[in-house]
């Protein structure tokens, strides 16, 4: 999906991380065995690899549905674990389990944004190489039901006060703030009118370790069932996705805002 000539940019966001990832039917009989055979297909781009715990399904409902709360679960983890597979750099980082595969790209500080198009392109290699897997050894491909997209900035400030000079969501107040968080979401609709998606807004003050470091991070994600089937399905709606976000964020930036992170377009 080529870049839409209207779409607003930034020579230099405050962009700390972009996710682009899919959910699919859970990939039937695999087990832990089979993850070095899935490591193999990636291995050349991402040769570290870490285990993590496994991510619940999510899944966006209209109509009266809610979408699956945070699911806790006690004791030991059961079952196959989520695998990171890390590139030298540790710029970017390729999330698989038996029902979803992510890249994320992460601003170490050794690089330049490489903007949406190159990440897309490169998560589609990853999908297609899944997917042949998967048609290999089950004999069907990947049963794409969810696409997500976020991306997440973090605005360094002096004082969580300075909220309302770089965003336009809540108002100034006359009293200092020690720490803010706001979330909503919106309903993305077709041409149609027909609800397709979430977005979801999450603002929330950050600080350092050491305390002496403040920021805000707003984190805005995007997530659906794909209207049309297989990978091409999917990369529609992360393109969709990646527009709804980058028009919001435009939104809700402060014109001084929009000068300081260079907008071109």
């Amino acid at each position: 999906m080529p870049r839409p000539a209207d779409l607003p940019d930034y020579a230099a966001p405050p962009l700390n991380e972009l996710v682009l990832g899919v959910q699919f039917a859970p990939i039937s009989n695999y087990s832990t065995v089979e993850a070095g055979a899935i490591w193999q297909l990636f291995s050349s781009e991402f040769p570290n690899v870490q285990e993590q715990p496994i991510l619940s399904p999510q899944f966006e409902t209209f109509g009266g549905g809610a979408s699956p709360g945070v699911q806790i679960q006690f004791g030991p983890m059961a079952g196959p674990m989520r695998l990171w597979f890390v590139t030298q750099q540790g710029d970017h980082l390729l999330q698989f389990q038996p029902d979803r595969l992510l890249l994320n790209w992460r601003q170490n500080g050794e690089g330049a944004y490489p903007r949406y198009e190159r990440i897309a392109e490169t998560f589609r290699e990853c999908l297609c190489k899944l997917d042949n897997y998967v048609q290999t050894t089950r004999s069907y491909g990947l049963d794409i039901n969810q696409i997500e997209i976020t991306y997440i900035n973090v605005i360094p400030v002096e004082h969580v006060s300075e909220h309302s000079k770089w965003l336009e969501i809540m108002p100034a107040f006359g009293f200092p703030i020690e720490a803010m968080s706001a979330n909503f979401t919106e309903v993305a609709r077709s041409e149609d009118g027909k609800p397709i998606a979430r977005l979801h807004h999450d603002l929330r003050s950050v600080i350092s370790i050491d305390g002496r470091n403040k920021a805000f991070q707003l984190n805005l994600t995007y997530r659906g069932k794909p209207t049309l089937p297989g990978i091409d399905g999917a990369l529609e709606l992360l393109g969709k996705g990646r527009v709804a976000i980058v028009k919001r964020f435009t939104e809700l930036a402060t014109k001084a805002a929009h000068d300081v992170w260079k907008r071109t377009i």
